[in-house]
């Protein structure tokens, strides 16, 4: 809601008052940064990514079925930890370089720790969920 205020109130202040902010857009680009990095978290959580329905679908045997969730899980992993490892690379990329926001002076490095953050947060979903689905597979 904030990052929507400051969207808002930058096309207000644009078009109707004629006096456009340059901070606001700079701020407004990092919350919607993090209110969608965030809300793939959320998706993960909630399992509502993209899922393999249709191979889901056509194959009957559970064994199979099995297969393709740890398999997925394991990209899952994996995936998430390329986000998070990545993440802390630009971060310190962008630390050791010291760029800043040119009108706010925001250091980027403060920026991009988000999708450390959430990488980690990834990691740790991702790797409960595929040593559960281990575990189910190992109890049938």
């Amino acid at each position: 809601m904030i990052g929507l205020g400051i969207i808002l109130w930058n096309v207000f202040s644009r078009y109707a008052l004629k006096s456009p902010h340059a901070a606001t857009d700079e701020i407004s680009l990092i919350i919607l940064s993090v209110a969608i990095i965030l809300g793939f978290s959320v998706n993960v959580r909630d399992d509502n990514n993209i899922d393999m329905d249709l191979i889901y679908s056509a194959i009957q045997n559970k064994t199979i079925l099995k297969f393709f969730d740890i398999f997925k899980g394991l990209c899952m992993c994996l995936y998430s930890f390329f986000i998070a490892y990545y993440g802390f690379r630009a971060v310190q990329l962008q630390y050791t370089t010291g760029r800043i926001f040119p009108i706010s002076g925001f250091p980027f490095w403060v920026a991009y720790s988000i999708v450390v953050f959430v990488g980690i947060i990834l990691v740790i979903r991702n790797c409960v969920r595929l040593v559960v689905c281990i575990l189910e597979t190992k109890g049938e």
